[in-house]
């Protein structure tokens, strides 16, 4: 059965296009009501389906936190910065002696492209220092998408 992907809609009472969605029945109650309408603040149907889509992915996470008991953490500017600041003290110390050269690099870089599925999500995450050479990359990230799928949620 194919999902019909959301579209803005209409209202008859409005220059406006609206977001228009029904709550799934399993979270009625959290939500309060079963159906969602509001106004895109746009007529504009290139912009409202980019609202659309936008809004549908705010709830559909916050659904999918309620259901599963998960939350994602928002981190602020100086966190982010913070964890950047420990990410690059890390790299720094693992390859400061032999960094590799910028071509193995760069493969390392369009490797971390590929996800890595992970209870649907995907995951990205950085290699090991390029010495190691294209065919052990592959092999770490393997590895690592195996022993994080055995663990379970």
């Amino acid at each position: 059965m194919a999902m019909r992907m959301i579209t803005p809609w209409k209202n008859p009472r409005s220059e406006n296009l609206w977001f228009r969605r029904r709550v799934p029945a399993e979270v009625v109650a959290f939500m309060g009501r079963r159906e969602i309408k509001f106004s895109l603040g746009t007529s504009d149907p290139k912009l409202a389906q980019i609202r659309c889509m936008e809004e549908n992915v705010k709830l559909e996470r916050t659904w999918h936190e309620h259901v599963h008991g998960k939350t994602y953490t928002k981190l602020s500017q100086p966190q982010i910065v913070a964890l950047a600041g420990e990410f690059y003290r890390e790299m720094v110390a693992a390859h400061s002696d032999n960094p590799g050269a910028p071509a193995d690099w760069e493969a390392a870089i369009r490797l971390d492209a590929k996800p890595c599925a992970l209870d649907g999500e995907e995951s990205h995450r950085v290699e090991g220092p390029p010495s190691l050479g294209e065919a052990r990359r592959e092999q770490a990230r393997s590895e690592d998408c195996q022993e994080r799928l055995s663990r379970g949620p």
